[in-house]
Formats: C-alpha cells, structure tokens, sequence
C-alpha cells in the first residue's frame, strides 16, 4: 500500500470528501476538503498485495479465446486494504460528508444473494463475509478487456436493424466488451448460472451497493457502456429482455438515475468499522473515464483529454453527440444535458512496455523519444508508422485479432518492412506516434476537430493524465501528430512535488468530486494546467491519410487471414 502524502497543514479540517477509483491494475482514493484541496490519497496493487489471486496486471487473460476476467473478491479485499490502512494511520473517517467512486467500465458482477450485504458485520472484512455467504454466482467478473463476444455482438447488431441503428440509440455499435453482451454470452452458455443470479451490478454500482447496504442502481454515464440503454432518454432499452436475455431487465433492479443521485446514509458497516459519521452520504459511482473527465478537465472544460494508462483514451464533453461506428458517446457525469465522446485503445501501457522490452529503461526510451538526433524525436521523421495490436484492439476493432505490422511511407506510397530490422527503442518510438495518429483520424470521424477549436465551441489544447503522460517523449509526441499545445496538471492538483504528480489519479479525485458536487451542487475549483510540450514541426497532410488507409487495409487483411484459416 502506498500513502501518497499526508494532511495539508492550511487546509480546511472540517468536511472532507472521498472518492475511490477501482482499476484494473490496483485501487486508489483520493480524498478532498471542502475547497477542493487534497488531503491524503492511498493506493493499492492487486498483483503485489493478493498473489493468492494469481493476476497479472489485475486480469486473467486466456489470449486464446479472448477471454479476460478480474476476481470480484480481488477488488473487495483491496478495499479493505485501504481503509484498513487509513484506520492505522489515524484518518478522522467522521469529517467524510460523502463518498462516491469510479470503476473500470463494462465489468460486471453477479450476485447470486444480498443476504449478507444487508447484514454486514463490522468485526470481519468485507471479502471474507462475502465469500463465506456465497454471495456470487460468478467469482471471476468478465472486464473491459475481453473480446470473446463477437458472436452475440454480431446477433445484437442483427435484432436490433444494424450496427448504425445501435450506435444511434446507445451511443455505440455492438463491442466485444461491453456488459449487455457478456451478459448475453453467460446467458447462452451458461443459463442455469444466469438463472440464479438474482442481480447484475457494473463495478461501479457493485462497489456502491457495498457503501449503501443494498443493490445499488446502475448510474447512466457508466450505464450507456452496456449497449442497453437509450442514450437521450437514459433508460433501458424496452426490448432488452428479448435483445439479450430473459428477465434481464429485473435482474438490472431500476432503471439507471443520474450520477449525482444521493443513494442514502453510508451503511452501518462503515460506521461501526472504521468511524464515518452516520450521516455520511452515499454517492452513486460511475465509470472511470467519466469521472476522469471531472477530475481532470472539471464540470465546464471543452479541452480534449487523452488518458494514457491500461487502456488509451480519448474523451472530450459535447453537446451535440454524434455517435458513429468507433468510438462512444455517453452521458456527461454531471450536467444532464451533455455527453462526453470518447475513443478506447486496449493496448495500452501493457503493449508498450512488452514493446520497450526489458532491456531499456523508461528513462532509456523518454530520452531516445527527445533526442534531436533523431530526427526531431518522431519516428514519422524517419518515414515509419506500424500497428501493434498485442492484444484484440478495440479501435479500430480488430474482431479479435491480433498482429504486428510497421510501413514505410514515401511518394503517397506504403510498403511494408521486417520489424527484426528495428530496434526496441525505435520500436516504441513507432508505436507511440503511431497511436496517436490513429486517435487523430478517429478524432475527426467523430466530429472533434482540434485545428480552430475556439470557433468550433472547442477547446484548442490537449490535456493529458495517466503513467503514460508523464514521458516528456510522449507528450512531445502528442503534439507533433495533433499540431497543438499539450498540458498536464499543474502540480498535480494539490500535489506539492514530482514524486506526487506521478502518484496523481484524476479517476478518485473526479470521484471525490463528484461526491462534494452531489451533496453542494456546487462546482469545486477548476486544475491548473501547465504547457508541457507545443508542435515542433508539421506533418504532410498525405501522412494522416496514409495512415488512416493502411490502418484499415491491415485490419482487414487480419479477419480476411481468420476466415482463410
């Protein structure tokens, strides 16, 4: 466990309020006081601290069949990791006014009971009374990462008139990870398990039902990641019982409410255990990338944020939503009458290590990203570009598949080259520039055009958050794609040093505030933001569209292999 820093000696000590985030890799929280300020924040890694769980980066993964799961007791006992930890470093839980979270979105869990929920016992952990009392059917949740479902994906596509129509209802085409076809998937495989399952929670509403005692409602930001609810009317699709399985309805318990919902007094759990006052709140959760986009770019920012950890994304606030067959469209986290775009990558931080190798250093390649003799620091300069899909990507998708390939590009002409003949660094290098291509072409798909962004209602800058932003290479790398200005948190809101703005998590801190927003409706502060990198030199427009083209071309010779083999 790793306590960031400790209690701001000028901060206000009366009102706090908490936010947790439960990631795929480990469990943070952040707490915040009444003008926004953090106090403490606290974090824990699943691999490290539950080796009897056997993960490996949070997941087990089963490449073979494009199955990824987390253990649902995993995420519980981390929980009780932290605020065992904050309970022996003398924390005051009685100041917290309210708590909310965030949690990886599209991962489900699957209460068989709530027998024990209703009646926790403040003298034993929560993973433990919950895997005495059989609670689950199912112990190892489907998550984020899996693609095992093309097949229900395809049939959902079908039923409902096509992938256009879903997009156009949901916010998104039929994907391999999102819940409504896991749960489809269980459905079909497995119906006796799906029959005694009584309740369906998202992570997020899985966690909020342990901090209020009850099956927790679904919230419809994080909802909208499901392809089961109606996007402008935030409510589940009437004909889900017969799009994806019986009952399914009931066993989502409600219709999904607003994420600034009041759910009620924290339990008595929380109370007995660790001191929270009676009266503490509890706050619907929501997905992780909605909460990222408050806790990094707040309630009102237009700014495009891009993310850079387990999973790359892209999201930005609108208020004219276009769904399209890549990407996602949700509802905004906390005004009701917004949405955020977003755009996920699945090789993420995971790809990129695998491809730095272990041979080199983080330090290794930042500096070979920010060395001018090479050609300023961008692999596009030595006429490069590639895909990496390690893992089933998901934008664009690639069904499933995985491959590698690197291009050389002249002349409005693409060839393809032997990767032996590339070292690890450049590697990386051609892999980083080469995603944010892809994000830029995406991007534009749905609408989001950064050059003029002021006169379009957007913001003209990109601001970035996750491990990955703090590689000065990267950020560099950012803004030679997208010819704008790049900006991280200034001091990591409320961090005090370097060490801290690298512990920095925008997912709790959105959290916490969203917990303060639900119980003042009152916007904290705003980040400050500092410039971390401006455009070196410009690319040829050819490139972007080469790019884009071969992009495609691959991704379809890798299903056009599939269905040959």
């Amino acid at each position: 466990i790793k306590m960031s820093f400790g209690p701001s000696s000028n901060s206000p000590d009366d009102e706090y309020y908490l936010g947790f985030d439960v990631g795929t890799q480990g469990l943070k929280l952040t707490v915040l006081d009444r003008n926004g300020g953090v106090v403490t924040t606290n974090s824990i890694n699943y691999d490290s601290s539950f080796p009897e769980y056997k993960t490996e980066a949070g997941m087990h993964i089963f490449p073979k069949d494009g199955v990824a799961t987390s253990p649902c007791l995993m995420w519980v006992s981390a929980l009780d990791a932290v605020l065992e930890d904050l309970k022996s470093q003398n924390f005051n839980f009685s100041k917290i006014l309210a708590v909310s979270g965030s949690a990886q979105q599209h991962g489900s869990v699957y209460w068989k009971h709530d027998r024990v929920l209703k009646h926790l016992d403040p003298a034993s952990p929560l993973a433990s009374q919950l895997k005495d009392s059989n609670s689950f059917t199912i112990l190892d949740s489907p998550i984020w990462a899996d693609s095992s479902t093309q097949k229900q994906c395809l049939e959902l596509e079908r039923k409902i008139g096509g992938a256009h129509i879903l997009a156009e209802l949901t916010g998104s085409r039929a994907y391999e990870r999102f819940t409504g076809n896991q749960i489809a998937k269980i459905y079909q495989q497995n119906p006796e398990i799906y029959e005694e399952t009584e309740c369906i929670s998202l992570v997020s509403s899985f966690f909020a039902s342990l901090f209020v005692g009850r099956y927790a409602p679904i919230d419809w930001s994080d909802g909208a990641g499901m392809n089961l609810m109606h996007l402008r009317d935030k409510k589940w699709l009437a004909a889900v019982d017969d799009l994806v399985a019986p009952n399914l309805k009931q066993k989502l318990q409600s219709e999904p409410v607003n994420p600034n919902t009041v759910l009620g007094n924290i339990c008595g759990y929380f109370v007995n255990r660790y001191g929270f006052s009676p009266q503490c709140k509890a706050i619907a959760w929501s997905g992780d990338n909605p909460c990222s986009l408050i806790g990094f770019a707040g309630t009102k920012s237009r700014a495009v944020v891009i993310s850079l950890g387990t999973s790359d994304t892209v999201f930005v606030s609108t208020d004219d939503p276009k769904p399209q067959l890549e990407g996602h469209v949700f509802p905004h986290p906390t005004n009701s009458k917004s949405y955020m775009a977003m755009l996920c990558y699945k090789n993420g931080s995971h790809t990129r290590e695998l491809v730095k190798g272990k041979s080199s250093s983080w330090e290794d390649v930042e500096q070979y990203l920010c060395n001018n003799d090479h050609s300023n620091s961008s692999a596009l300069d030595n006429n490069i570009f590639g895909f990496f899909y390690l893992q089933p990507e998901i934008t664009p998708n690639t069904h499933e598949k995985t491959g590698v390939r690197v291009y050389s590009w002249g002349n409005n002409e693409v060839n393809e080259i032997d990767i032996d003949r590339i070292s690890n660094a450049e590697q990386f290098r051609i892999c980083v520039v080469s995603r944010f291509l892809s994000m830029h072409g995406h991007m534009q798909g749905m609408g989001i055009n950064l050059i003029g962004g002021q006169e379009n209602g957007n913001d003209s800058r990109i601001l970035v958050t996750g491990g990955g932003s703090i590689n000065k290479g990267i950020q560099q790398a950012i803004a030679d794609v997208f010819q704008v200005d790049v900006y991280t948190a200034k001091v990591s809101a409320g961090c005090n040093n370097k060490r801290d703005r690298k512990t920095f998590d925008s997912a709790s801190l959105g959290a916490a505030k969203r917990a303060h927003f639900a119980v003042t409706n009152c916007p904290l502060p705003e980040n400050e933001f500092e410039k971390a990198a401006s455009p070196r030199k410009r690319y040829p427009d050819t490139l972007y569209n080469l790019f884009s083209e071969t992009e495609k071309k691959f991704v379809s010779s890798l299903i056009d292999e599939s269905k040959i083999k």
